[in-house]
């Protein structure tokens, strides 16, 4: 019970934000109790393609209402999720096998899908424990700018649990960084702690991002550096948060590089 009580709590806290905005994306804003109805149909959805807890699955899609629902409903299924935002064909060919993924959900534009990847199921140390003790996990890939991209295994129960017990914030952020990457994954997980709104652009390119009335943005702190004098938007000035340290679990060696079986 110790166990489903840690996973439940940030449904808990989606359900306590209630009616307030959670996402709005291109025209549209959707709730806190929207995203809670689809976690639950989209939980469905899951076992009816057969995806079984455990599982390595890929959610290719950048940031949207149905990517979060859909990432949620896998880490209640206590599935081991892998992001990829990229659409190009060979990258995705590369994640898939490096990240030995068994089930591919994609969120085009033609709707949600889901097949089978084929590829071999991975017996890393981590991966084994994750599923022996029926948890969720995260798997985030290395740029590959370097090689091959790299794919690491995070404790995704441990990583969202230092989230917990954040006071509650009308914040709004907006979602400038990736949906397969840590810092646009902290957003996430910040937002729905403290009960933020989260801004999807509809690009990354400064106009398209100055539009937004968003007044903070989370940006890695080299970037946002870089980027700083591109967000001094017309409605005041805009604060540029850095990501905070790695949690206290990932730092005790609960990361380690995918192995082959």
């Amino acid at each position: 019970m110790a166990e489903v009580a840690q996973q439940q709590w940030i449904f808990s806290a989606i359900a306590g934000h209630g009616d307030k905005p959670f996402i709005f994306e291109r025209d549209k804003c959707y709730s806190y109790s929207q995203l809670l109805d689809r976690i639950d149909s989209a939980h469905a959805q899951l076992r009816d393609w057969g995806i079984a807890p455990g599982a390595v699955v890929a959610l290719q899609s950048d940031y949207s209402f149905e990517a979060v629902a859909l990432f949620l409903a896998l880490y209640r299924n206590h599935n081991i999720i892998a992001p990829i935002s990229t659409e190009a064909t060979g990258e995705v060919r590369t994640r898939v096998k490096e990240g030995h993924v068994e089930w591919i959900i994609n969120t085009g534009k033609d709707g949600t899908s889901c097949v089978q990847a084929g590829g071999e199921r991975g017996e890393s140390k981590l991966l084994c424990r994750l599923r022996v003790e029926n948890r969720a996990g995260l798997i985030l890939f290395s740029s590959g700018s370097t090689g091959k991209p790299k794919s690491m295994v995070h404790d995704l129960d441990s990583l969202l649990d230092s989230y917990r017990g954040k006071p509650s914030n009308n914040l709004t952020l907006l979602a400038f960084l990736l949906f397969d990457h840590i810092g646009g994954l902290n957003t996430l997980f910040n937002a729905m702690a403290i009960g933020a709104a989260l801004v999807i652009p509809e690009s990354r390119q400064s106009d398209s991002v100055c539009a937004h009335r968003a007044p903070s943005i989370h940006l890695v702190p080299s970037k946002g550096e870089r980027q700083r004098a591109g967000f001094r938007l017309d409605h005041g000035p805009v604060q540029i948060q850095g990501l905070a340290p790695p949690a206290a679990p990932l730092m005790q060696g609960q990361l380690e590089p995918m192995v082959a079986s």
